[in-house]
């Protein structure tokens, strides 16, 4: 009997350590949309300050903001001649790229949206590297359904405008100074926020 009686302590004993090991284990909370929402906040500031690095670094050996953009006359694939100065008042877009490219083909829709979009103004304006390339550049013409200018670049203009990767896009305000510049691909907001801004310093006068 006696030891009965110690087997029935013995279990009680170590059901009572047991319901103690279980109610002192700490609550975990449940977690909430506030903190959902303040993590992808945090993950997305962290996603746009690395980009904002990198495009720094990729567009640094390019021509730097508020300069004058250099002159310009270049032939497109029907023999017509767009110079920088015809379209001074107009905000531009001037998309470098070149047939062997993929990226550049990529953003070919992008550019094909935006030359409908806004028609007149901000001004389109796609320069190709390998002007060499006539048969090329038709095709790619043709397979895009391209309509928006293809203007021939030479060696002096990429030069001056210091182009070296693709595809490299300015973006160049009404007063013909650059406002804005990329590497890579462009995306539909990337056109809109930069035009906006363009505007918006139109209107300020600067």
């Amino acid at each position: 009997m006696p030891r009965v009686e110690e087997e029935k302590q013995e279990n009680s004993a170590a059901s009572e350590r047991s319901e103690i090991a279980v109610t002192s284990e700490p609550e975990t909370k449940p977690v909430t949309w506030k903190r959902r929402l303040l993590s992808w906040s945090w993950q997305l500031i962290v996603i746009l300050l690395l980009y904002i690095v990198v495009i720094s670094w990729m567009t640094s050996s390019l021509l730097a903001y508020g300069k004058t953009a250099p002159h310009f006359a270049l032939k497109d694939l029907k023999g017509k001649t767009h110079s920088l100065q015809q379209y001074r008042g107009k905000q531009i877009v001037l998309h470098f790229w070149a047939t062997w490219c993929g990226v550049c083909k990529t953003n070919m829709p992008v550019l094909k949206w935006m030359a409908s979009a806004y028609q007149k103004d901000p001004v389109l304006l796609s320069v190709v590297q390998d002007s060499h390339n006539l048969k090329k550049i038709r095709e790619i013409q043709r397979a895009k359904g391209i309509s928006y200018p293809i203007l021939l670049a030479t060696r002096a203009m990429l030069k001056s405008y210091r182009v070296s990767q693709f595809p490299t896009t300015y973006f160049i305000d009404k007063h013909g100074r650059v406002f804005s510049k990329d590497v890579g691909f462009i995306t539909p907001f990337g056109f809109w926020w930069r035009s906006w801004i363009s505007s918006i310093k139109t209107w300020l006068g600067k």
